[in-house]
Order: C-alpha cells, then sequence, then structure tokens
C-alpha cells in the first residue's frame, strides 16, 4: 500500500476551493459529512485512507476532529476561507469532484441524516444513546465494508480488502 498523500486539513481546502469557484458555500457540519464521504469512497475504490486523521462518531455524525476545530469559529455558517484556485492537487481534485457532484447538493442536515443511517457510524456509536458525547473512532473495516457494498450495488468493481491493522482478514481457502 502507498503512503497516504493528504492531511484530512489538504481534503477540506480541497472542498472549500472547490465551493469558492463555483460560487457555492459549505458549513463545517457539510464538511465533516463529506469528509466522511471522501475517505469511505476511497478506500472502497483504491483500498486505502485517502488521509490519515481519524473519525468519530459524534452525535451530528461523522466528524473528524482536527479540521473541526479548524472550523469550529464559522459555527454552522458558510467556511470562509481563501484557498488559492489551482493550489489541490489533479488526483485529490478529481476525488473531491467525485464526492461533491454526488453528495454537494445535498443540505448539511441532509447528509448528516444519511450518515446517521449507516453501518461505520452505527457501528463506531455501539450502544451510545442518540444524544450522548461519543468519540469513538468509525474504523476503516467499518467503512470500507461499507462503501464496498454501495460499489457492488451500483456495480462497481470495488478495492479488494485494505491492509490496515482494523480491515477484516481474507478469507481463508
Amino acid at each position: 500500500m502507498s503512503a497516504l498523500k493528504y492531511s484530512a486539513a489538504q481534503v477540506a481546502a480541497a472542498f472549500v476551493e472547490l465551493v469558492n469557484e463555483h460560487g457555492d458555500f459549505v458549513s463545517n457540519l457539510k464538511l465533516q459529512k463529506l469528509l466522511y464521504y471522501s475517505q469511505g469512497w476511497n478506500l472502497a475504490y483504491k483500498g486505502e485512507p485517502l488521509f490519515p486523521e481519524r473519525l468519530e462518531a459524534w452525535v451530528h455524525g461523522p466528524v473528524c476532529p482536527a479540521v473541526y476545530q479548524d472550523f469550529k469559529r464559522f459555527g454552522f455558517k458558510p467556511i470562509e476561507l481563501d484557498v488559492p484556485p489551482g493550489t489541490t492537487p489533479p488526483e485529490l481534485r478529481e476525488h473531491v469532484e467525485d464526492v461533491w457532484r454526488a453528495y454537494g447538493a445535498l443540505s448539511a442536515l441532509d447528509l448528516e441524516v444519511l450518515s446517521l443511517r449507516e453501518s461505520p457510524w452505527r457501528n463506531a456509536r455501539g450502544d451510545a444513546d442518540s444524544t450522548d458525547l461519543c468519540t469513538r473512532e468509525i474504523s476503516h473495516r467499518d467503512l470500507w465494508e461499507f462503501f464496498r457494498k454501495e460499489c457492488l450495488r451500483d456495480g462497481n468493481q470495488p478495492a479488494p480488502a485494505p491492509r490496515l491493522e482494523d480491515a477484516p482478514a481474507a478469507p481463508s481457502r
């Protein structure tokens, strides 16, 4: 497996750059869900995480705490960050555009509701009440398994199981 190329902050900046170029906006809540979907689809299609930072199962859905802290000053307002056009590497830009095409038209609340229905978040929450503070990590294995099934459901070919410490073992023959 290749070394991780991007930080979660770089992926977040790529989304902000994209929405700035299109005259759109993104809130911290929506950005957190886009990071979750970016990580999940990268695991499904490439068999490796897009960024090393953890995603946690917070009350309002998946959150990357490091990026959340960077943007919490914006609250529910649009993130106002000047990201110079063309700073995102082409491979990352393509991935971010794909995720935006799939989820960008949804509101932050729509993405929250969607992510709360999905098994990676639910598995990480475990027996925590829906209003309980929770910082449990959403595992790469759960992300890979869930998004792999989504790939197959859509008729696409997912990547083989990632070689991660929390990844499922290959079936024995």
